[in-house]
């Protein structure tokens, strides 16, 4: 098991904040080695995806002394936040504010040099590692714009966040094989552990109460040059109605998550069924649309819209089309399991790819159980209890998926089938809702589930959503489409 990432927690370090914000030369393009720092562990983004340009506007450059990398971000309009080992031996900084890609003078990016440097005083204990906190004060007062903003703090009084999500941000490298920083700012989404589970899994006389900490299952994380960077936590923004299905559970119902950015699940398929109620769907060949088999069991015809984001506007972006050739699993409908919860459309003609419209990747067969694994739902589905529209743009939300046990005690035993389905914690209010029915799960795109249904008739009650396992049924698929 790889172990968590071990981050400092604001709440016992606001008083250094406080104290010192209350007081008022071009680099090299190819920045690569992180600085040697007093760390025995070793503070190490893989795992993650590149981050849409610019969305992490307070993210903050910083290089070392002209020659190693480490990150921070913009707290006020003359201060940087940053981790003190990358600073303590420092006698300069360049700060790089609105970069993408770090490798290249970018339009939108200021640099500006700074030797002000404001360490923790008590920083540098080799026995805890603790107070591993810096400031760095800016020559000018930084204008901020659309590229370049302030990152908000929590109060001192801010609860634990143990098993809500952060999203790790930075240029580090992305796997233990390579040795150059990813010139792209990437981003990977991480879950927060409780105090005790960081206490077993580091060694309990370096964890402390100032510290969290992140799951790294799956091999996600931070990695050599992500020294310093911000670990961020974003919360959750009228058309048809889902359909209604033979289940006694309420069916597939986002919440909790964000407007995802145009286009970027160019695979998710919107599905109306008999012209109004709506699904949706992945497509996994230009051929064929994978979906539940709720949404379709009593359709006569789909129409499937391709490549939109707006789901109530024409956008030049989007191709519709109708089908009649729908196939569902044989065995699905049996009450008792809610199993075989899939199906697949043949669309009338092959779909051409292109920026908006493309193609997932499926699992195959022997794909592990993905227990533990940070995925990515999204969906034009309801946001909340309270609303009744679904959501005009396509959201997304990011998941943890749970292992067996979990699953099966948070679910009524005799539905959930542990070889056919997946589920995910809703724990946070977070979760599929109604509208979101054959959503597409993915994990670094690739589909490992489809939208079934949630324990539950409200959204917001923190139970789990069940999808059908993409992996069980990737014979049934392909030999129910080209595949």
């Amino acid at each position: 098991m790889k172990l968590p990432i071990c981050l400092l927690t604001f709440s016992g370090c606001l008083a250094l904040l406080s104290a010192h914000l209350s007081q008022d030369r071009s680099i090299g393009e190819n920045v690569y080695f992180e600085p040697r720092s007093n760390y025995m562990l070793d503070g190490r983004i893989i795992g993650g995806e590149e981050a849409v340009p610019h969305s992490r506007p307070y993210h903050v450059g910083i290089l070392i002394d002209g020659r190693t990398l480490c990150s921070g971000s913009l707290i006020s309009p003359n201060y940087v936040l940053t981790a003190a080992h990358c600073t303590i031996n420092a006698s300069y900084v360049d700060l790089i504010f609105g970069a993408h890609n770090v490798n290249i003078q970018e339009p939108t990016q200021l640099r500006v040099t700074s030797s002000v440097i404001i360490n923790h005083p008590d920083y540098g204990n080799t026995t805890t590692y603790s107070n591993d906190i810096a400031l760095i004060k800016t020559p000018t007062p930084i204008v901020t714009n659309n590229n370049i903003k302030l990152v908000r703090l929590p109060p001192a009084n801010a609860a634990s966040y143990e098993h809500s999500f952060g999203a790790l941000s930075g240029w580090g490298t992305t796997s233990d094989s390579s040795s150059s920083i990813s010139p792209l700012l990437r981003v990977v989404h991480l879950v927060i552990l409780d105090y005790f589970t960081c206490l077993v899994d580091i060694r309990p006389n370096v964890y402390e109460r100032t510290n969290l900490c992140t799951s790294g299952r799956g091999n996600v994380g931070a990695c050599h040059g992500d020294f310093g960077s911000p670990l961020d936590q974003t919360k959750a923004g009228s058309l048809y109605f889902e359909p209604r299905s033979n289940y006694t559970l309420d069916g597939g119902r986002i919440i909790g998550g964000k407007e995802v950015a145009p286009h970027s699940r160019p695979y998710h398929v919107a599905i109306l069924i008999n012209g109004r109620s709506l699904c949706s769907g992945s497509l996994i060949s230009p051929n064929y649309v994978l979906t539940a088999a709720h949404c379709t069991i009593n359709a006569t015809y789909v129409d499937l819209i391709f490549g939109a984001h707006n789901i109530n506007v024409q956008e030049p972006s989007e191709i519709h089309v109708t089908s009649t050739v729908i196939i569902n699993h044989p065995d699905y409908g049996n009450p008792s399991t809610y199993s075989n919860d899939i199906a697949v459309i043949k669309t009338p003609r092959p779909i051409v790819t292109n920026d908006y419209i493309k193609l997932v990747r499926l699992p195959p067969a022997n794909a592990g159980s993905y227990l533990g694994t940070v995925a990515a739902l999204s969906g034009w589905g309801t946001t909340s209890d309270s609303n009744s529209s679904l959501s005009t743009v396509l959201r997304e939300v990011y998941l943890v998926i749970w292992d067996l046990y979990t699953c099966y005690i948070n679910i009524i035993p005799d539905v959930y089938d542990e070889e056919s389905n997946l589920c995910t914690s809703g724990k946070g209010k977070v979760g599929a809702c109604n509208g979101d029915s054959g959503s597409p799960l993915v994990v670094r795109n690739t589909q490992v589930g489809i939208v079934s249904y949630v324990s539950t008739n409200v959204c917001e009650s923190g139970h789990p959503t069940v999808y059908t396992r993409v992996s069980f049924y990737r014979k049934w698929i392909n030999e129910n489409s080209d595949l």
